[in-house]
């Protein structure tokens, strides 16, 4: 009945049908089977979206055609990636699934976001939906810090919030990203119009909630790529108020390109030498930055041992899809010891058992080795890394390509996403899993559609 009546208003409201299914990214959590087959609410959704835009377009004589040519042929390499690393990881009915739900599905919606959100009205839903998806985690979040309401008692012990997911950092994986997308929305409103409060609430409620749910749940990873890519977006900001300045702005039009050069490497030069100042002057985020803490160990040995998987005859194709865990077992250490900063750490743990007892790790074998670039070495192979990498690569390039100047500050700020995914995917896997392949491929979409937009989005 859910999806007659879903249909029905994908069929009438295409726009409206869309925005929900970006606010329904998190319903992939709701899981079931049709005839056998596993499925999940966000996949009917999208399957349900495009299906009835299809055949829409086929009952008003429209054959659906794709017009960013720079995008579909590694669309085509992408989906074709995917499917060899399925025969890789030996066909399982797990490896069909992700490779549905991961590749299939976030390209099909996609296809539906580029070819329906054409104006700028139409977009005005889609960020409501976006923010409003990122209060509702955030605020379930902030809930549970305290009431612990639904928090795995694992995670609980340490006060960590887990929201509608099974672990803390998928709250931030999911999070971050939209975070620095409203931080610069709000950016950009703020620089054009003075109706701060009418304007830029949403946005401004999904930046405060979600920072506190981030913290809350303690994503380190998700809080250093949201804050690198916010500091990125400031720090550009302040640049280009500086050289708004008449008297600089004259002094600059004496010799354009190198007094640009030297006040811009001059800002970056004290950015640097300030961040640089704060690293040295914080034990904290030294230990955090050269991953010298009990997680950032644990990950060092799980990249070790990816990497000998991979040299051992399977570099090229890796492991395949779903296949990570069971190709990586005869290469896993059950477990290490922690590293702390004792002078004589090397001589005790050789002679000492409490020692030795007293620092030991159990390591378990995880999903993914937890590095975006060995996340699609080891699920779809090297081919399929430098797809990724021509993809992302792709989206920068057509920067250059905004013609309005508003909308090029607005597709800045998405390439500050990009960022804060790349970032977060140092250490984390922020893209094999079901709402995240689609919040990819969503900010792709936003990419292509501010790229193709003549008038003023902000």
């Amino acid at each position: 009945m859910f999806a007659i009546v879903f249909s029905v208003f994908c069929w009438k409201r295409p726009v409206p049908a869309l925005a929900f299914v970006i606010f329904a990214l998190p319903s992939y959590l709701i899981r079931f089977q049709i005839y056998g087959l596993p499925m999940t609410l966000l996949e009917v959704l999208i399957l349900i979206l495009f299906v009835t835009w299809f055949v829409k377009k086929i009952y008003a004589k429209e054959l659906p055609t794709i017009t960013f040519s720079k995008y579909k042929y590694l669309i085509a390499l992408w989906l074709i990636a995917g499917l060899i690393a399925v025969f890789v990881g030996n066909s399982t009915n797990e490896a069909w699934g992700i490779w549905k739900a991961y590749f299939v599905e976030p390209i099909l919606f996609f296809l539906v976001f580029v070819n329906t959100i054409k104006k700028k009205n139409d977009f005005a839903p889609i960020l409501c939906a976006m923010f409003a998806s990122a209060i509702v985690v955030s605020s379930l979040a902030i809930f549970q810090k305290f009431t612990g309401w639904q928090v795995p008692p694992e995670f609980w012990k340490d006060g960590r919030v887990t929201a509608f997911y099974g672990y803390p950092n998928a709250v931030g994986l999911y999070l971050a990203p939209i975070v620095v997308f409203a931080f610069g929305w709000t950016l950009q409103v703020w620089k054009k119009t003075k109706q701060i409060l009418k304007k830029t609430w949403l946005p401004a409620l999904t930046v405060i909630l979600g920072g506190l749910a981030m913290l809350f749940a303690e994503s380190e990873g998700a809080l250093f790529g949201s804050a690198a890519a916010i500091g990125l977006l400031i720090f550009i900001e302040v640049i280009k108020r500086i050289e708004s300045f008449r008297r600089v702005k004259n002094w600059i039009n004496k010799k354009q390109a190198a007094r640009k050069i030297l006040i811009r490497g001059g800002f970056l030069f004290f950015a640097v030498v300030v961040l640089v100042l704060c690293v040295a002057q914080s034990a904290y985020l030294q230990e955090k930055l050269t991953l010298g803490d009990h997680s950032g160990q644990i990950r060092q040995q799980m990249w070790r041992e990816t990497w000998t998987m991979l040299q051992d005859k399977r570099l090229v194709q890796g492991a395949g899809l779903a296949n990570y865990q069971e190709t990586i077992a005869p290469y896993h250490a059950t477990g290490i010891y922690i590293r702390n900063n004792d002078p004589e750490f090397d001589k005790l743990i050789k002679i000492s058992l409490e020692y030795q007892r007293k620092h030991w790790q159990p390591i378990e074998i995880y999903l993914y080795p937890h590095n975006i670039i060995l996340n699609f070495w080891s699920e779809i192979g090297l081919y399929g890394l430098i797809i990724f990498v021509l993809l992302t690569l792709t989206v920068v390039w057509q920067y250059r390509k905004v013609r309005n100047p508003e909308n090029k500050a607005l597709y800045l700020v998405l390439l500050a996403v990009f960022l804060t995914i790349l970032i977060h995917g140092a250490v984390d896997a922020p893209y094999l899993k079901n709402d995240l392949s689609v919040l990819w491929w969503q900010f792709i979409a936003i990419c292509i559609f501010i790229q193709k937009s003549k008038k003023e989005i902000v």
